[in-house]
Parts: structure tokens; C-alpha cells; sequence
């Protein structure tokens, strides 16, 4: 097996905040603090809107991060790999065919069991207090219907071990996001048009494109790869849920660590906006765990330019392995700060082995 770092599938887009490229980022750094590969997984199914895999690929590059091992959950090997899943789990008893009443819109982005949990739960996430009336769609805007359909449902197994999550405040949030799912029917196939069409053994079926991205991590070990390390933002708690209960479901191993990284807000910048160097150290300050939000202050940009002086403070041979547990340990935001005003005294040499690290790390696109 070989080790790696990475994420869960994410949407490739264009023109996007610079806080968008953090966990492609921390992908980077992590896979290189550990000695581990790194894979950069995209997710194309479905109905998207601003998908542009060449600009995201270009900007990542731009940011000094290297792509080598890409990954898709529209590739024609994974929608095999969907379909051998799915009658795996149908002979193991955890996906069945039933017939059950279904909630939809008439667009399709609105379609669940039409179960007093399930609308409750909706209502609940947006903010609608009153359990009286029709539920609408929030993109087409018009009320859900139900009818009796033949349906997949897919049942998750109990929850098994719990990986090391960072950072440890968000523990219980995401066992009660596994409790939450374990034993409850999922809704597997869908109606809608954009549902990629599955044989399986039971029927053709419409498949729900979310399996397919939670998928990603069995399709890894398959193909010989061992995930030691999963970053996400800590928005995507309920998608790391579902793809750990995915994964013990065909009995592929877990993580060592969860990385749920903070929303990092970059103003209205876009990567492009800065040189690469100034954006990857910026980005550096979304590895500050403690906080789910941080917002540099905009002065902070000047005083990256000029404390590093682009290109002069070469350390790239100072970037050395670590554990993950040992990094999260040591770093803290104000940490870059401090390698900050060390540059502006010249005084790098006095530096901590973390602060080299993150210094190093930055100065990876300076020749950019």
C-alpha cells in the first residue's frame, strides 16, 4: 500500500476566493511534512454550475502545487467500480430495493424519503419552525410532491473506530454525525436526470452523485493506497461522516487523522491577486486550527511582501518530516507573525525547527 495525504472530491471551479484553494493546500503541506503522496481529487458529476478543470488546475499550479496524481469521480473505472460497490452492498443485505413514498421537486434537487425525520430535519437546517405546509425547493422554488416509487436504500453500519481529528474540538459534532446515520435509510437512487443511470442487480436505477464522491476513499484502497491523513474544511463534517461510514461499509480502513480546517475569508481576492508566495503564506494561517473562521486583516498583505523580500530569504533545505500530531502540537497563528518580523531582523537563523518549516514551505513559489 502506498501512503497518502488528501481530501475529499472537490468541485474544480474557476475564479474562486483564495481561501478556496486552502485544502488543496494543506494536501500539499501535510503529504510533504509526512513523506506521504499527495492526491488531488475532483468531483464533475452532477448538475454544477462554473466548472473549469483547466483554470483550477492552472491556479493550483500557479500556487506552487504540484498535481501529479489527479483524480475524478466522472472516470468511467470509477462509475465501474459504483456499480460493483452497489451489488457488493445489495449481497451483503445493506442496500435494498424497496418501494417507499418520495418528496421531490419537479426540478429533482429536492428528493427524499418522505419520512417525519427527514422533513423535520430540513426544516430544522432552514431555520422553519412551523411543521405546517408544503416543503419547496429552494433552486426551482416550487413544492415537493410525493409519490410511491421504487427506490435503492442504502444502510450504514455502526461506526467502527474514530480517527484522530483535528482539531479535538470538533470530535463530538462528527460522532454525533455518525450516529445520526447509522442505521438510518439513505435514499441511494434518484430520479433526476443528472443521476448517473446504474444496472444493478436489483434494476437500473438512477444513482444519488454523492455516492459516487463518497466512494473516493474505497476506490483509493482498491487501486493500492492507503489514506493516512483526510483534509476537508470543517463545513464538509457531514460529508467526512458519510464517506467514513461509506468506507467501514466494504471494510476499507480508516484514516489516521480527520483535518478539518477553519473557513479561511480572503476579502473579495481572487489567487491571481498576489504574487504566489505572498498567497501561499496566507493561506498558511488556515492551518490555525483553533478557530472555524479566520480573516486576515487586509495590511497583513504588505507585510508579507515586505518582511520576506521575494526571493532573498532562501531556506527551502530547512523543510523537514514531522509527525502531523507533533505540527498541530506547535503551530498557531501567531507563529507566522512571528516568522514575519524574524525575516524583518534577519534574524531567521534563531527560528524555531516549526517556524522554518512554514517559512520554507512559503518560500516555495518564490521562483514562481
Amino acid at each position: 500500500m502506498t501512503n497518502i495525504v488528501t481530501s475529499l472530491p472537490i468541485s474544480p471551479r474557476a475564479s474562486k476566493q483564495l481561501g478556496y484553494f486552502l485544502t488543496p493546500f494543506a494536501v500539499q503541506f501535510l503529504s510533504e511534512l509526512c513523506q506521504a503522496d499527495a492526491v488531488y481529487p475532483v468531483t464533475l458529476l452532477g448538475s454544477k454550475e462554473g466548472i473549469d478543470q483547466d483554470a483550477y488546475w492552472r491556479s493550483l499550479s500557479k500556487l506552487g502545487i504540484e498535481t501529479q496524481f489527479r483524480w475524478r469521480d466522472s472516470d468511467e473505472l470509477h462509475i465501474d467500480l459504483v456499480r460493483s460497490l452497489i451489488n457488493e452492498a445489495i449481497e451483503m443485505g445493506s442496500i435494498t430495493s424497496e418501494r417507499q413514498e418520495i418528496l421531490r421537486c419537479p426540478c429533482g434537487k429536492l428528493e427524499i424519503l418522505s419520512t417525519p425525520d427527514n422533513v423535520r430535519n430540513i426544516r430544522q437546517t432552514r431555520g422553519i419552525e412551523e411543521d405546517r405546509g408544503p416543503l419547496t425547493c429552494l433552486r426551482c422554488e416550487r413544492q415537493g410532491e410525493i409519490s410511491d416509487k421504487q427506490a435503492l436504500l442504502l444502510r450504514f453500519p455502526g461506526s467502527g473506530r474514530i480517527p484522530a481529528i483535528y482539531p479535538k474540538f470538533l470530535v463530538s459534532e462528527y460522532v454525533q454525525m455518525l450516529d445520526n446515520s447509522t442505521g438510518i435509510p439513505f435514499l441511494l437512487s434518484r430520479t433526476s436526470g443528472t443521476a448517473p443511470r446504474i444496472d444493478t442487480a436489483v434494476g437500473r436505477f438512477g444513482i444519488d452523485v454523492d455516492f459516487f464522491w463518497s466512494t473516493y476513499l474505497v476506490a483509493m484502497h482498491r487501486n493500492g493506497r492507503s489514506v493516512l491523513t483526510l483534509v476537508c474544511g470543517h463545513k464538509q463534517i457531514r460529508q467526512v461522516a458519510m464517506s467514513m461510514l461509506v468506507s467501514r461499509l466494504f471494510g476499507v480502513q480508516q484514516p489516521n487523522q480527520i483535518v478539518l480546517l477553519p473557513w479561511i475569508k480572503m476579502w473579495d481576492h481572487t489567487a491571481d491577486e498576489f504574487p504566489p508566495i505572498v498567497s501561499r503564506f496566507l493561506l498558511m494561517y488556515g492551518l490555525d486550527l483553533g478557530r472555524k473562521v479566520i480573516q486576515p486583516q487586509s495590511s497583513l498583505v504588505y507585510w508579507i511582501e515586505h518582511s520576506l523580500h521575494i526571493g532573498t530569504h532562501r531556506v527551502d533545505d530547512i523543510f523537514t518530516s514531522m509527525t502531523i500530531d507533533t505540527f498541530f502540537a506547535n503551530f498557531h497563528g501567531n507563529m507566522l507573525n512571528e516568522v514575519l518580523a524574524a525575516c524583518r531582523k534577519r534574524r531567521i537563523n534563531s527560528l524555531s525547527e516549526t517556524h522554518k518549516i512554514v517559512l520554507s514551505f512559503a518560500l516555495r513559489a518564490s521562483e514562481l
